[in-house]
């Protein structure tokens, strides 16, 4: 019947439908996870300058105050004490940078983390909805297919629920068309 095929075109589409959603959802966690591992090689990375050049600050910074009271007593140079303080200030800007750069890249893996989350989500969303849809489908095609079972060249056999007698035939006439919820007949079923 035509409604078989509908439905049976209806499964085909959604079980395809499900097959694209499951790959495209596994084509954006394999991505997903190789953005991970960018993101996470990179703030190790990042880690390990901010450490260097914060250890570096220190240091020139150190060095940078005793070269200054060197040159309040006249022991040091003035402009080797100015070039290490505008030095201090220049890594003192590079540590600015790199803590930026960090953060952003913890900020990137936190926001990563919760699109995966988002991307479960929808998807298991997705995939319930398409297998409802299939099920559903499958159902009425087998009801439909238990109901041409019954279907002869004279038309439709309807069998009764219990062996007895006919009290009240409410449809007698050859070729009467009926609706789903139309009583047919009143049996009263012996024993």
């Amino acid at each position: 019947s035509g409604d078989a095929r509908q439905l049976e075109a209806q499964a085909r589409g959604d079980r395809m439908r499900l097959r694209i959603a499951a790959s495209q959802y596994e084509t954006r966690q394999r991505a997903a996870l190789a953005e991970e591992r960018r993101l996470r090689t990179r703030i190790s990375s990042l880690s390990a300058v901010l450490d260097s050049k914060e250890r570096r600050l220190e240091l020139t910074r150190e060095l940078a105050d005793s070269m200054e009271a060197g040159a309040r007593t006249g022991s040091v140079n003035r402009v080797e004490a100015t070039r290490l303080a505008l030095e201090v200030a220049t890594l003192a800007e590079e540590v600015q940078v790199a803590r930026a750069e960090l953060s952003d890249a913890q900020g990137d893996l936190e926001r990563l983390s919760e699109d995966a989350e988002a991307r479960e989500i929808e998807y298991e969303d997705t995939r319930r909805t398409l297998n409802e849809s299939i099920e559903s489908a499958e159902i009425r095609l087998g009801i439909i297919r238990g109901d041409l079972s019954d279907l002869t060249e004279a038309g439709l056999a309807v069998v009764a629920p219990c062996a007895g007698s006919i009290l009240r035939l409410h449809v007698s006439a050859p070729g009467a068309v009926v609706q789903e919820s139309d009583i047919l007949a009143e049996i009263a079923c012996a024993g």
